[in-house]
This record gives C-alpha cells, structure tokens and sequence, in this order.
C-alpha cells in the first residue's frame, strides 16, 4: 500500500506556539495523482490516568477557551523538548494534580488524528496515587481537582459530560488492560 506513495516536498503555511500547519505534498503513483495534504504538527503529548489506592480516579477541571467551556480530563500535556514520554507524564501529574503515583506504567499510544495531525500521545496509568499538594500550573491553567468513582466516570462518558476524545480513548485503553 504504502509504496504507491512518493513524497515529493513539505511547505510550511503557518507557525505560532503551539503548532504548524504544514502542505505535505505527496503522488499516488498508483493513480498518477499528486495533491497537497494538510499537515497539523505539534508536540507529542502524554495523557495519566490516576488512581488512588481506595480505586477512585482523579481528574482535571478546566476552562479551554477555543470550546469556551469548562472540560473534565484526566491530566496531560505536553513533552518537553529531548524529554522522555515518562518523565513528562510523572511531571504533568504532579504539576497539575499534585499527585505522586507508586506505580506509573504505559498502557498505550494513541495517533488523535491521523488524517491531519502528525503527533503521538502517550498514556499511562498512575497507580496507588497520593496528593503530594505542590502544584505548579502553566501560564494558563486554573484548574479543579476531582475524584470520581469509576461508576460515576463511566455515567459521565456516557452521558456526554465527559466528551474529550483524547479522555474516551484513553479510558477505552485503560480498560481493556
């Protein structure tokens, strides 16, 4: 499949802090077509999925102003340059929860969209959680910690209170290890 395609250049349209967006060109030699593809390029993320020794999840309130509305997640962000996934999601966990996990291990990778989007993200399940209470918010977080049930998480996904594909996903991962 793949050897029907030639990369023929990649032409950056936009930049700012957070990403690129990025004209990948590319023929279908099969086809005898060429066209440019859209290309979103960010950082990689990691996504942490806590939970505490009595089994409850922790998750992260938030505003995220491009919905402009509050958003229910479990911790993330992203990677830091050379740094690795793990590192980052031990990091991210304490910054924004304050929690420090006895166990933190990789349960998964997701692509978020593939179609324009060319990161990674990385999930992994932080066991047997205490809060440490040193937080260190980015420039732009105000965020609530809550801990949910696993019941109560899964009333939530289901009824769309919880409806960040990214959390789903990650969630989904979670359960079936």
């Amino acid at each position: 499949m793949h050897t029907y395609w030639n990369f023929l250049k990649k032409v950056d349209k936009f930049q700012d802090r957070v990403l690129t967006i990025s004209h990948r060109y590319w023929e279908f030699t099969k086809k005898g077509v060429s066209a440019p593809f859209t290309s979103i390029d960010t950082i990689d993320w990691v996504v942490i999925i806590p939970t505490l020794k009595s089994g409850e999840f922790v998750l992260v309130e938030q505003f995220r102003p491009v919905v402009e509305s509050v958003t229910i997640e479990f911790p993330g962000g992203g990677i830091n340059n050379n740094e690795p996934p793990i590192d980052a999601a031990i990091r991210e966990l304490e910054e924004e929860t304050s929690l420090r996990a006895e166990e933190i291990r990789e349960i998964g990778i997701l692509r978020p969209n593939p179609a324009i989007m060319s990161n990674t993200c990385y999930v992994y399940h932080a066991k047997n959680c205490t809060f440490s209470g040193s937080y260190n918010f980015d420039q732009f977080e105000d965020i609530n910690v809550k801990t949910y049930s696993k019941e109560m998480l899964e009333r939530m996904i289901i009824s769309g209170e919880i409806n960040h594909s990214i959390v789903v996903a990650s969630y989904a991962l979670y359960k079936l290890i």
